[in-house]
């Protein structure tokens, strides 16, 4: 493992265990039934995992090797694919929650973060700039959609 492996493990446990979870979002689906949904075909969708909630993570930088990509995502939570994006990192894992829940973006751990809802810890992304109103909605409308990979 490289120093900045080490580095970058080290600081996703230490963030872990500082808080920045939500009990809020206890009330949300239990970890044993994270995952998506199976999506009928032909429903409809207004927004795009590949085309639009993707390119958002990486935009905002969410999914790099410093923040939630790459081989130690902090806090254990991966947003830089599809299928990682439904396993709770260490601080849903904690709350028995599903960072994303098809179909309720209310109770979605990651919506919670990225809007800054929690009553304890950060509001996600660390250290930057909030995600703007608009690309706020386009997560939770994808979410409500319930979260195809389309």
């Amino acid at each position: 493992m490289t120093r900045k492996g080490v580095v970058l493990l080290v600081m996703g446990v230490l963030l872990a265990a500082c808080g920045g979870d939500s009990p809020s979002a206890a009330t949300g689906r239990p970890l044993e039934a994270c995952g998506p949904l199976k999506v009928p075909p032909n429903t409809p969708a207004t927004v795009s995992f590949r085309q639009d909630i993707a390119p958002l993570f990486s935009r905002y930088g969410c999914s790099s090797v410093d923040c939630h990509g790459g081989a130690f995502p902090q806090s254990n939570y991966d947003l830089s694919s599809y299928a990682s994006l439904f396993s709770p990192g260490a601080e849903a894992t904690r709350l028995n929650t599903c960072a994303v829940i098809p179909g309720n973006a209310q109770e979605s751990y990651l919506i919670e973060k990225l809007e800054g809802r929690m009553t304890r810890g950060d509001r996600m992304p660390l250290g930057k700039e909030p995600l703007a109103p608009q690309d706020l909605q386009l997560l939770r409308t994808w979410v409500g959609e319930g979260a195809p990979d389309n």
